[in-house]
């Protein structure tokens, strides 16, 4: 297993590489001057030339592209991602005071999600060609094809406007999160509902499930404890490539319902034209979505004992 998570870790290596050059270009091939950008913030009316070029200068800006990423990357692995243009507030400090909020939003997401789809999805495979079965397609259909957007506004009208209930805007209680969690959560559990009942479906047809029922086993027991466990093993990849979706895709839920996580901040970024916040957001999201990654294989082994991470070459030498 060690050998195994030091191979994944130097293979993501080159992977971690390309998504700085990418953080690193997007932020390059924006629009605007950074160092004129910061000089219009030190001054009143137009900056002076001279500034802009001592900015330009103190910031590195006047050395060739590869010097700069260089540089940059070698402040990254020392922790350090920047400084924000319009703030001066250091990068990984606002992300970090940021960040646990857009990641409690994501999870409780993901399990509304999957808390939804599970049984649907099952109670579907189970029941193929039921009613049952065509209700739970339809509402996994309308759950993928509803923008989060459209899907908020909806709820916002509903719950906060006519009914009052539930609060527009903010994170102080529990009722601010209702909302924001509902728009993720339903469109995670249309696509993981296909899924689950698509997966269930394959496993159900097997001859080991013909097997089981052929010694006597329940059907509760053949489905819980062979069918399911051996059906979750595209979910799990598919939740952990959602979760990854959820933090950096919640942007436009945490903009509506103003919720200050890093989404919200990235937005802000945006609208300053804040080049560093914004490649190290890129950068950020990208290494968490790699860690996301690994953690779903080593997953793997424990939900199919039957997969090894030992090579060929040495089992068969081995032998």
């Amino acid at each position: 297993m060690t050998n195994y998570i030091v191979q994944r870790v130097l293979a993501l290596l080159p992977v971690w590489l390309g998504i700085t050059l990418l953080a690193f270009g997007l932020g390059r091939l924006a629009p605007g001057d950074p160092a004129y950008l910061i000089a219009a913030q030190q001054s009143d009316g137009p900056p002076p030339t001279a500034l802009v070029e001592q900015i330009r200068s103190e910031y590195g800006l006047n050395d060739p592209w590869f010097v700069q990423y260089g540089r940059w990357v070698g402040q990254v692995l020392r922790g350090d991602l920047g400084v924000s243009y319009k703030s001066g507030e250091e990068i990984l400090n606002a992300f970090l005071h940021r960040f646990p909020a857009t990641l409690k939003l994501a999870v409780a997401g993901l399990l509304v999600g999957v808390c939804l789809a599970l049984p649907l999805g099952i109670l579907a495979a189970v029941r193929r060609g039921s009613f049952v079965d065509h209700l739970s397609r339809v509402i996994a259909l309308i759950g993928t094809s509803l923008p989060g957007f459209w899907l908020a506004y909806l709820l916002i009208l509903l719950f906060a406007v006519n009914l009052r209930l539930l609060p527009v805007s903010g994170s102080s209680t529990w009722r601010h999160m209702v909302l924001p969690v509902l728009v993720l959560g339903l469109g995670v559990a249309g696509s993981l509902m296909r899924l689950t009942r698509s997966s269930l479906l394959e496993i159900l047809g097997q001859d080991f499930i013909r097997t089981a029922h052929a010694k006597g086993l329940g059907s509760l027991h053949v489905l819980y404890g062979h069918a399911l466990k051996n059906a979750l093993i595209p979910i799990v990849t598919v939740m952990g490539i959602t979760l990854g979706h959820l933090l950096g895709g919640s942007i436009i839920v945490e903009t509506i319902f103003a919720w200050p996580g890093i989404g919200k901040l990235l937005v802000d970024g945006i609208g300053n034209r804040d080049y560093p916040l914004i490649q190290s957001y890129v950068l950020f999201m990208g290494t968490f979505f790699i860690l996301i990654s690994l953690g779903v294989d080593l997953l793997y082994i424990v939900l199919d004992p039957r997969i090894s991470y030992v090579k060929r070459g040495a089992a068969d030498g081995a032998n």
